[in-house]
């Protein structure tokens, strides 16, 4: 069953600050220790963190049905980056898609997923220090025309990734 409009919000609480979220959040070695969802991990990582600047990052699945290893791709341009060493509070600002190894758009149903996904996704993560943690917000707004059951996949992959994390700080 498709949905109308949906954002997906995932928040988390690190024991950490901004700084230091926002360093493993940023810094390609720092994201091969954590980005994917469980049973995933980041086999590649190109990072050029300013304004205009891409990214493409792979994910592999080492847990898949029958054994066999499978790669994801996703890829994108920063639109907006606001650091939280000036600030209370720090912002990435993205444009996020399915893609193929060369960083090519591919539509979701190219690694069988559904094809109602988006073939682009903003994605807003901001960086708010509370009493020298850090409370981090991911938001997609409007993932509108897939599943409630893939929205919901969707959250908690970004929840077990965040979890990872954690651990990495």
């Amino acid at each position: 069953m498709a949905i109308e409009k949906s954002d997906l919000i995932v928040t988390y609480q690190f024991n950490a600050p901004p700084a230091k979220v926002w360093k493993a959040w940023t810094h390609k070695n720092q994201i091969k220790k954590w980005w994917g969802p469980d049973g995933f991990v980041a086999t590649h990582i190109e990072i050029d963190l300013r304004v205009g600047g891409k990214y493409l990052y792979c994910i592999r699945g080492v847990n898949s049905p029958g054994g066999k290893e499978r790669d994801f791709w996703r890829g994108g341009v920063f639109r907006d980056i606001s650091s939280p060493d000036s600030m209370q509070q720090g912002k990435i600002v993205m444009i996020d898609s399915f893609t193929d190894e060369k960083g090519n758009k591919v539509p979701a149903s190219y690694y069988g997923m559904n094809e109602n996904f988006p073939l682009e996704m903003m994605i807003a993560v901001t960086f708010k220090e509370e009493d020298g943690d850090t409370k981090l917000t991911l938001q997609c707004p409007d993932v509108g025309g897939i599943s409630s059951d893939d929205l919901f996949k969707m959250k908690e992959g970004w929840k077990q990734s965040l979890r990872k994390l954690e651990k990495v700080l």
